[in-house]
């Protein structure tokens, strides 16, 4: 991560060195600093979509996205998780991969009417 610091004239914006105690375009004695930071962030997020029918259970459901593992040794940055769920056609399905390396960790796809 990289951090850099800025000096303004409050008054001109002209452009200071950090040692001014005044601004060599209008004399004033006020400053803004402005700080920047670069880094990489990263976002982690989970999406959960349900077709519900009025007035009946629902019929699909997706999760898709991040979650955090709770096998913080195995899994420190978490897992992607993708389960679909679909009473219609009696579809289950779920794949676990590792967020490091993208490896399948756990998969599950069979019938819904079997699945515990």
């Amino acid at each position: 991560m990289n951090v850099s610091t800025k000096y303004y004239c409050s008054n001109c914006r002209e452009p200071l060195k950090e040692q001014d105690k005044y601004c060599p375009r209008c004399g004033c004695r006020y400053r803004d600093i402005e700080r920047g930071i670069k880094g990489k962030i990263g976002l982690k997020g989970c999406a959960k979509i349900r077709f519900k029918p009025k007035g009946k259970k629902f019929s699909q459901e997706t999760l898709k996205g991040w979650l955090s593992s709770k096998d913080k040794n195995r899994f420190p940055e978490g897992v992607d998780m993708l389960r679909e769920v679909d009473r219609k056609n009696n579809v289950y399905r779920k794949i676990v991969r590792d967020r490091r390396t993208g490896k399948i960790v756990h998969e599950d796809i069979g019938p819904l009417d079997q699945h515990r």
